[in-house]
């Protein structure tokens, strides 16, 4: 009987001693997980994250445009809310704003008055003000050459405008535009109010050279604003 007793004791004991065991585990992993979130948090890893407070950390000039464009551009507004770019609160004046003297130089409606000036284009100087390995080893490449190559090919160019082109005034370039400038990519030119020409932009042509003589691809701003690594390798849908 005491023998029965005993055995029933240690067999108690071990059981508790279990439980206690399995507790101070299963506290150990939460307190691991919340270190964990924690730590994700503290790195701005909010890839998961679907709806983010538009004005967080928004310069007030960088919530007007939104406030505004999500009216006027609401699928644009969309693609950028749900970006990385949108996540971290990177905005649309963060690109688009340039100094008053640069080329691309341009005043909304409702910032004339102000030190505001915004360009259409965004260059690749601009990206890299934060992309600055990325712009390096674009300008490595020898899609950086791309138009460049082609600039001093007189026959080439005559070859587009004279033979294909027929010279013709209003239509001689249309074959670089349907053709060459779509790979190549070309001289981004400007009007009188400092927006790209129809002519010359956009265009998805590797080796564009902008206003202020930075190189890169020109691809159209309204795609362009989803900012997904797996657009850089498929492009096109």
């Amino acid at each position: 009987m005491r023998k029965a007793i005993g055995f029933a004791i240690v067999a108690l004991s071990f059981l508790a001693l279990a439980a206690l065991a399995q507790d101070n585990a299963e506290k150990s992993a939460s307190a691991g997980d919340s270190s964990n979130a924690e730590k994700s948090l503290s790195v701005g890893d909010l890839s998961m994250v679907k709806s983010i407070v538009i004005d967080r950390g928004l310069t007030p000039e960088g919530k007007q445009c939104v406030t505004c464009h999500i009216n006027v551009n609401p699928g644009i507004i969309s693609d950028w809310k749900n970006s990385r770019h949108g996540h971290v609160g990177v905005s649309c004046i963060d690109c688009h704003r340039v100094n008053k003297d640069s080329p691309m130089a341009t005043q909304h409606e409702d910032l004339v008055g102000t030190d505001v000036y915004i360009s259409t284009l965004v260059p690749p100087s601009t990206c890299g003000r934060c992309h600055s390995e990325e712009l390096k080893q674009f300008e490595e490449s020898g899609h950086f050459r791309a138009y460049r190559q082609i600039i001093p090919k007189d026959s080439l160019h005559a070859l587009v405008h004279k033979h294909e082109g027929r010279s013709n005034p209003e239509l001689s370039n249309a074959p670089n535009e349907t053709g060459c400038m779509q790979c190549h990519g070309t001289k981004i030119e400007l009007d009188a109010d400092g927006r790209p020409t129809p002519e010359t932009w956009p265009n998805m042509g590797m080796g564009n050279i902008y206003p202020d003589g930075s190189t890169a691809i020109a691809a159209r701003v309204i795609r362009a604003t989803e900012f997904q690594i797996a657009e850089s390798r498929k492009p096109t849908p």
